[in-house]
């Protein structure tokens, strides 16, 4: 009986020990998180911005269109209990990216609202609201390469030239956004701040020839793309042009 008691004395102890142990590594995780969560404050102001949240940083992308100041304070406030806290960035004319240090939302148990604004040199506020969802499950990253022909010339294929824009759904802003063409001499690389289109790139390349997108989001999860352009071979005399989609291994990690 004895014997028994000190095992179960023993179970117990160690089960506090990896309990104890577990909460520490979940603390690390929590706090060496290099996740962050970019919110544009130059896009549509009316609409809530989803956020499922799993530990990580809240960033800030603004475009600043006059360059008169050389700093910004923008707030970040709980609806639900009306606390706000404010934060002062030294900024510059054009793109700037800022990281709200010590926000610890690692309480949240249910969604909450939480609203992001700051006011620009000449007065104009900027806000958008946060719908930030700690059980919420991220959607899965796709990657679509939108097409927008140019100009097309199958007797000459040379003087074609066509449009492309890659398409980023699901995942984890901010994503890398890679373009990859065969023959060409180069490659394209530009991050994207959230989800949506990238800017355009623009091809002269004489069909055939494949392209190539890959996306790859702030967990390094990574979604491709590819697709053939040719000149339609059935209809020689008509300037047609067949986008074949190539399928291809998604959502990957890569390591």
């Amino acid at each position: 009986m004895r014997l028994i008691v000190l095992l179960a004395a023993f179970f117990l102890s160690a089960l506090n020990v990896l309990g104890q142990q577990y909460e520490e590594l979940e603390n690390h995780l929590r706090t060496a998180d290099t996740t962050v969560y970019y919110v544009h404050l130059n896009t549509v102001q009316s609409d809530f911005q989803q956020i499922a949240y799993h530990g990580g940083r809240i960033g800030v992308l603004f475009e600043d269109k006059f360059g008169a100041k050389d700093s910004v304070q923008v707030v970040l406030e709980n609806k639900t209990d009306q606390i706000s806290s404010s934060y002062l960035f030294r900024k510059s004319f054009g793109s700037n990216s800022f990281l709200l240090e010590n926000v610890d939302l690692s309480g949240l148990k249910e969604p909450t609202i939480f609203e992001l604004s700051l006011v620009d040199d000449m007065g104009k506020s900027y806000n958008k609201n946060l719908l930030i969802d700690p059980r919420r499950d991220e959607l899965p990253i796709t990657a679509n390469i939108i097409k927008s022909p140019i100009n097309i010339d199958c007797q000459t294929p040379a003087n074609t030239v066509i449009e492309f824009f890659s398409e980023v759904n699901g995942g984890k802003a901010p994503f890398l956004i890679e373009w990859k063409f065969s023959g060409a001499d180069s490659d394209f690389k530009e991050l994207i701040p959230i989800q949506g289109y990238s800017s355009g790139i623009l091809v002269d390349l004489a069909p055939p020839y494949q392209i190539e997108l890959k996306v790859t989001d702030s967990c390094g999860i990574i979604d491709y793309q590819r697709v053939n352009v040719a000149c339609d071979a059935s209809a020689p005399n008509y300037n047609s042009i067949l986008f074949n989609l190539e399928p291809v291994n998604k959502r990957i990690i890569e390591k």
